[in-house]
């Protein structure tokens, strides 16, 4: 099936950060990987192309949809906020205090299992909220009370003594590291010529600042995918 006129426009759109607004099923992803493909074989990318999708099955649609094209493994990263920042860490982990990839509580059983015999069930949404926030020391004292307070501190001490984090740390983490180290965080902008981040309106703060952390002020070809009425704008 053909490119509609709106999506070729963005398909062949120029360098420079786009804002594509479409509705659901309207193609969003079949536009970034026709995009991708059009970057590629008109010879525009010199660097890496970084893909973030939300899902794993979303990120393997699109490995499909440009696996005829050339070194994919190479040029093309295409993968989950978690996949990212996962790979982040294991390379430069070490700088914030990493001795090597923690375990990470995968499934949501092994997370709750870990908080049941102290209790932790009770608050792993205020939990949640802090990571997925970056909420403060200081605002989590303002914003709850002692007993929820200690009942996080006892988890993360719980996951410290193991070696562990969860998914929300995955996060947390590589934005600390950006946030600490600009330098590492300007070899991954430098690294990325184009960034696409699929299903935009579903990022969470933590991963809207660690977006911001590796890519503002070095990045300036950015297309953000939202699901709302499809237009296109710059």
């Amino acid at each position: 099936m053909p490119l509609s006129e709106k999506q070729s426009e963005i398909v062949n759109a120029p360098d420079g950060n786009i804002l594509v607004k479409a509705s659901a099923g309207s193609g969003k992803t079949r536009v970034i990987t026709e995009r991708i493909k059009h970057l590629y074989l008109s010879g525009r990318v010199k660097r890496k192309i970084l893909a973030i999708t939300f899902t794993n099955k979303a990120a393997k649609e699109m490995e499909e949809r440009l696996e005829n094209i050339r070194e994919t493994g190479e040029r093309f990263f295409i993968n989950t906020f978690h996949g990212f920042c996962k790979y982040a860490l294991e390379n430069h982990g070490k700088m914030i205090g990493l001795s090597g990839m923690p375990h990470i509580f995968e499934e949501e059983a092994d997370r709750r299992d870990k908080k049941r015999n102290n209790f932790l069930i009770k608050v792993s949404n205020f939990i949640s909220q802090v990571k997925r926030e970056i909420i403060s020391d200081t605002e989590i004292k303002e914003r709850t009370n002692e007993e929820q307070v200690l009942l996080y501190r006892t988890y993360q001490d719980i996951l410290d003594s193991q070696n562990a984090m969860d998914f929300d740390d995955i996060i947390l983490f590589a934005y600390n590291l950006f946030i600490e180290y600009p330098s590492v965080a300007s070899l991954y902008s430098r690294s990325f010529q184009y960034i696409f981040i699929d299903e935009a309106q579903d990022m969470n703060n933590a991963q809207y600042k660690l977006l911001l952390a590796f890519t503002k002020g070095f990045h300036n070809n950015i297309m953000l995918l939202f699901n709302k009425s499809f237009e296109s704008g710059k």
